[in-house]
């Protein structure tokens, strides 16, 4: 009997949508072995099929590839340029009924497909559809595609999340003013120097099931004090959380000024009984904004399920943005317009104020702090790296 996806860690895709070549997808896959260990610098083979329908609907499309691993067990293939293709990968017609990615890989390196997972294929195929379509309703035709981001004739552009671009954008280091991949430490790497004291966290494994690449959380806290980040008042955080664990309004990081009371930035996991995600920003000193008031972006969301889902709030003038996995959840606009910037005390991750007693349970990783609002493409690629 085939064993089911004990080895497939992650995957994503990109498109290719220039009339002169063909249509391509980009996968990208971590190979581990039945003692999960990852295969590394390994040929293996693949198979990859289109279903339409079901999970186990009728193969439009199949392929197969020849794929070594690199030194981290990642494979990288490109669907639609396979060999013994069945079927014609260009002629799918991608807005006809729901279409699912079934692949199939032997790490020996023959043709016992051991190794069998199957997956909807959502948004991100269906970009394909507006390469082949003249009209897009109503007479309006697509101009371009550059990177997640379709360009109509009407003035238009949609994003289509988790279209991954290989390369990062050239901006992505941009204003960042502080970066901790927790490598082993809770030590800033944008070269800035604001290094992060260690109150009890643990490293553990991260969302790519590197050893000591992450920090588990319980009743314990991880603290950069002291810090003056910023130069404007747009902001940007951006970071991994894994959590199974209920709770109710506890802060994943907390941006403050030096006396407590005084905060001005919180991001929290609040459940509200509805496992809802919010970001929270509060102004209460008048050497910053006039007027005094909490201003909470949330979206009702559930991402308790042990899995890493990547969040970002970006403040830009007066516009607060929640981000889900890539996605703009939800969007607000503040009265408040800030003139200076109060981001200047100390980081809290993993907890509330010291006075206080409440902890965040579950896993963090790769936090990124920055100076400015994140645009749409760098937050795409954040969440699919």
């Amino acid at each position: 009997m085939k064993k089911t996806l004990h080895v497939l860690a992650l995957l994503f895709i990109t498109l290719n949508l220039f009339a002169q070549a063909p249509q391509k997808m980009s996968y990208q896959a971590v190979i581990r072995n039945s003692a999960n260990n990852l295969l590394t610098n390994a040929p293996v083979k693949m198979r990859i099929s289109i279903l339409q329908g079901s999970t186990t609907g009728s193969t439009i499309y199949s392929e197969l590839h020849s794929a070594n691993t690199n030194a981290n067990g990642l494979v990288s293939i490109e669907i639609g340029a396979g060999t013994s293709p069945t079927g014609t990968f260009s002629s799918i017609n991608w807005g006809d009924g729901t279409y699912f990615l079934k692949t199939e890989t032997d790490p020996t390196n023959g043709t016992n497909y051991s190794i069998v997972g199957t997956s909807q294929l959502l948004s991100v195929p269906y970009a394909l559809e507006s390469n082949n379509a003249k009209n897009a309703g109503n007479g309006i035709n697509k101009i371009s595609t550059t990177g997640d981001t379709v360009f109509l004739d009407n003035g238009k552009k949609y994003i289509i999340p988790g279209i991954k671009d290989l390369n990062p954008p050239s901006t992505i280091n941009n204003g960042l003013v502080a970066y901790y991949p927790f490598n082993g430490n809770a030590n800033d790497e944008s070269g800035n120097n604001n290094n992060g004291v260690v109150n009890g966290a643990t490293l553990t494994t991260d969302r790519f099931g590197g050893v000591n690449k992450a920090y588990s959380f319980m009743n314990n806290y991880i603290i950069v004090p002291s810090s003056n980040l910023f130069n404007s008042h747009d902001l940007s955080v951006s970071m991994w959380v894994s959590s199974s664990s209920t709770q109710r309004q506890v802060p994943l990081i907390r941006l403050s000024y030096s006396d407590a009371s005084n905060e001005n930035f919180g991001f929290t996991l609040n459940f509200n009984n509805q496992n809802g995600v919010e970001f929270v920003a509060k102004y209460n000193n008048p050497n910053c904004a006039p007027g005094s008031g909490w201003e909470r972006n949330e979206k009702i969301q559930n991402i308790l399920d042990s899995n890493f889902h990547h969040i970002v709030g970006t403040i830009i003038g007066n516009t607060m943005n929640l981000y889900i996995d890539g996605i703009l959840a939800n969007t607000i606009t503040t009265p408040y317009s800030q003139t200076s910037s109060c981001w200047n005390g100390d980081i809290q991750i993993g907890r509330n104020w010291s006075n206080f007693t409440d902890y965040f349970i579950g896993k963090l990783d790769d936090i990124r702090i920055y100076n400015r609002a994140l645009t749409q493409e760098e937050i795409t690629y954040l969440a699919n790296n």
